[in-house]
């Protein structure tokens, strides 16, 4: 089940997202997810201003039901890619709650850093990093 503030970002009609996506200036760069072999919507992932509007920030939500197999992996590490090679992003930023354990060791397997542990949303949040370049050097 999405949040109700996801569904702003949910459609079936890519062209709708799209259309969203020009409508709001804070969102840098967003990509509707589907399986390609049936098209079926599968998640988002955004590049946007992160708190610290200083950072870059990598958001990702992604249905319940595909979880565990894969596919945000697969669409988070490609994105890093297009981050690197054509939008020249050097720097991220990645904000999770620290309960949510999948998503950092998401964030540990791309890559990111834990740099640090605060109380948002309340609830205590870990916000991690990485330095794209480095990524690259290690690869």
């Amino acid at each position: 089940m999405l949040y109700p503030a996801i569904n702003l970002f949910v459609s079936p009609n890519p062209l709708e997202l799209l259309y969203y996506m020009k409508l709001s200036m804070s969102i840098f760069f967003c990509l509707r997810c589907s399986i390609s072999n049936s098209r079926r919507f599968a998640g988002i992932v955004d590049i946007s201003p992160h708190h610290n509007p200083k950072n870059k920030e990598l958001s990702y939500q992604f249905l319940s039901s595909l979880w565990g197999k894969g596919y945000a992996y697969e669409v988070t590490n490609s994105v890093l890619q297009y981050c690197i090679n054509v939008l020249d992003i050097h720097f991220l930023v990645s904000e999770t709650q620290t309960a949510n354990v999948k998503s950092c060791r998401l964030l540990e397997k791309l890559g990111f850093k834990q740099s640090e542990k605060i109380i948002r949303f309340g609830s205590e949040q870990s916000i991690y990093v990485i330095d794209l370049l480095s990524r690259i050097k290690s690869e």
